[in-house]
């Protein structure tokens, strides 16, 4: 998972996923044997800020897919990931920011950044 946001480019982006590529190629066995998801992040080309967020245009990806054929997923964001019986959800997003922004208790400065994601994810029933 990682965003580009350094690079607004559309060309930038593309080039990127061609080293990728290119690296990747080098371990065959690793490519055949692997499933690759890539799910857009907030900073990521695509429609501002809108969810859920379309997976990267088909235009940027297109090295990878070549390569990669049909062990690699372009997912929305948010997605789930099912892995056995298990099921992840994955949301490239900095909740915890945007909870503290519009908070009105801050946790103290020894309670720290930590307290407060552990508070708060136990009591996220909607995950």
């Amino acid at each position: 998972l990682c965003s580009f946001l350094y690079y607004s480019e559309p060309s930038a982006v593309t080039d990127l996923f061609k080293k990728l590529a290119g690296v990747l190629a080098q371990y065959k066995q690793l490519v055949m044997r692997s499933k690759f998801i890539f799910v857009p992040g907030p900073q990521d080309p695509g429609p501002g800020h809108v969810l859920p967020r379309p997976p990267l245009p088909d235009v940027l990806t297109k090295p990878l897919k070549d390569l990669l054929k049909h062990n690699a997923v372009f997912a929305t964001n948010p997605c789930r990931v099912r892995y056995g019986t298990q099921e992840i959800v994955v949301f490239r997003e900095d909740l915890i920011a945007k909870l503290k922004r519009n908070s009105v208790l801050t946790p103290s400065a020894d309670e720290g950044p930590l307290h407060f994601h552990v508070s708060f994810l136990p009591t996220s029933s909607s995950l």
